[in-house]
């Protein structure tokens, strides 16, 4: 039996909306980056191409990442639904009542 939660869309807040936000944040740093480039020296430029590598580098990395989290993560919940369910509830109920205490 598969189980569709409407908080796993991606427009929700899933792995692939942070994805895309990531690549929509790294495409305006680069745009912001070119722009400073273009005002620096020649020395400034390859500064900033070396920053864009290590970012577009990083980006990768995360995507990577956030994938397998998702794909571990979804799979606990389908052999384990019940506890996945009981162990959210228990961390907002935990979490109620840290925030009430305030």
């Amino acid at each position: 039996m598969e189980t569709h939660f409407e908080f796993a869309q991606p427009e929700n807040g899933s792995p692939r909306k942070v994805i895309q936000d990531v690549r929509a944040l790294i495409q305006d740093v680069e745009g912001v980056l070119v722009e400073a480039g273009k005002r620096w020296g020649a020395k400034s430029k390859e500064e900033l191409d070396v920053a864009l590598a290590k970012m577009h580098e990083a980006r990768k990395k995360l995507e990577v990442q956030a994938r397998r989290t998702a794909e571990t993560t979804a799979e606990v919940v389908r052999t384990h639904p019940y506890e996945s369910v009981g162990i959210a509830f228990g961390a907002g109920v935990l979490l109620g009542l840290l925030v009430s205490r305030r």
